[in-house]
């Protein structure tokens, strides 16, 4: 059993045994060493945000993961910079470092003052063996029933962990990323004579994709020397999320069509997870004519995504490449895997 399953497996029997109640308080603690300050926020590099104003940061210690509770030292505790160039950033309520403990930091953006909505995370209690331990959930919503559209909100997230009691350095690095899989679908006709539909033309009108789990909730547990991260999806919601076309071009004169957004820079902000067999489906609905006629009789076509346990994965950008081959048939092309904002996955965080 590999090391991601035993995490995994720890993670859902330490979460069977406890019992959790909201902790709203965040206490007020003594002085201890050196004041836990923030700077070097390098935001620039998080791929499709330019600029981050601010990020809230929850903040836990214990004085011994095993035999000690865990106490909140901050919670969505807003961080920001002071300066024009984003080089100095601050928080309100100081907080400072203590010899011989566990400290554990989280963060998020986009940052909402009252530690509710997108990207703000909630913290709980969790008590085993009797030690209070202090986790934090975050519920993710990639679709707006109301409003029947895709969210589009990118949440970026770091977790951290220090240990006072060994050497260790003052500064200490959150590496923010992407909490999501950003899914794009690139449509064209194959124009092969041996297996395609080289000479007719199809009008897309319509492009869905179902079957996909929209929302979950993210799961972060300290637990002495390590942090756990995980997804629960129990009670997900299935959506179709659709493009509309107007239908006035032909695919062949397209070339090909990239469903949401082009240049490397589109795509759907979905949730990490497997694509079981026969679960995710694609339906292109199209105006089909003829090369020697001038009527436009309406279809569809439809399949579901290839098989796949692991592929989608937080921060990684993957393109589904299809190819229309006569009225019925759709051909997969290899899907295109990359990281989502290279040269690296998200800014960083300096603590120190």
């Amino acid at each position: 059993m590999n090391i991601r399953i035993n995490s995994l497996l720890l993670i859902a029997s330490i979460f069977a045994a406890f019992s959790c109640s909201k902790n709203e308080d965040v206490p007020v603690l003594p002085e201890g060493g050196e004041e836990i300050t923030f700077s070097n926020v390098a935001t620039k590099a998080v791929n499709g945000i330019e600029d981050i104003e601010q990020i809230g940061v929850w903040a836990a210690m214990t004085k011994d993961g095993e035999t000690s509770d865990y106490i909140s030292i901050l919670d969505n505790e807003r961080v920001y910079p002071t300066d024009e160039a984003h080089t100095n950033w601050v928080y309100d309520n100081t907080r400072y470092w203590f010899e011989n403990y566990h400290f554990y930091f989280i963060a998020s953006y986009p940052y909402n003052q009252g530690g509710s909505g997108i990207g703000s995370f909630q913290k709980f209690e969790a008590i085993q063996d009797n030690i209070t331990r202090i986790g934090y959930s975050l519920d993710v919503d990639t679709y707006n029933e109301e409003a029947s559209t895709h969210t589009g909100v990118d949440i970026l997230t770091a977790a951290t962990y220090v240990n006072t009691s060994t050497e260790w350095s003052r500064t200490v690095t959150l590496n923010m990323r992407h909490m999501l899989t950003k899914v794009n679908l690139k449509i064209s006709q194959d124009t092969r004579e041996e297996v395609g539909d080289p000479n007719n033309d199809y009008y897309i009108t319509k492009v869905a994709l179902s079957g996909i789990s929209t929302n979950g909730e993210y799961v972060i547990l300290p637990n002495d020397d390590q942090i756990y991260q995980n997804w629960n999806y129990e009670n997900a919601n299935n959506y179709s999320y659709e493009r509309a076309y107007d239908g006035s071009n032909t695919l062949r004169s397209l070339g090909e069509i990239s469903v949401w957004g082009d240049n490397g820079e589109g795509g759907l902000l979905l949730i990490p997870q497997s694509i079981p067999i026969d679960k995710v489906k694609i339906r292109v609905e199209y105006l089909y004519q003829l090369a020697q006629s001038t009527e436009k009789k309406p279809g569809f076509v439809e399949a579901y995504l290839p098989a796949s346990d692991d592929l989608w994965q937080s921060g990684k950008r993957i393109t589904y490449r299809l190819a229309i081959a006569k009225p019925t048939n759709i051909r997969f092309l290899a899907p295109t895997v990359e990281s989502w904002g290279a040269p690296q996955t998200g800014g960083t965080i300096i603590i120190k």
